[in-house]
């Protein structure tokens, strides 16, 4: 299983949450990415991030807040993710 985690960096809560859940994810086995939601935000951060992901990714987890999602949601790197 592997999973994208975007979440907003400039959010504490968001970042400690993040470290949590990759660490948990790791522990059972699940390969997570980790993505900063501003880097969804222009044309070069949005193709580092389609590069890094798999051919197949089971979930996403969006971490910040209703921009952080709503950017996620429609950033095109995570079209293969985010339906």
């Amino acid at each position: 299983m592997q999973i994208l985690v975007v979440r907003n960096n400039s959010n504490p809560q968001a970042v400690d949450a993040s470290m949590l859940l990759v660490a948990y994810l790791g522990e059972q086995g699940i390969r997570a990415l980790v993505a900063d939601s501003a880097s969804l935000g222009n044309d070069q951060g949005r193709a580092a991030i389609r590069a890094q992901l798999p051919e197949v990714l089971d979930m996403a987890v969006v971490l910040g807040g209703v921009i952080t999602a709503l950017m996620a949601a429609r950033a095109p790197c995570c079209t293969r993710c985010i339906c």
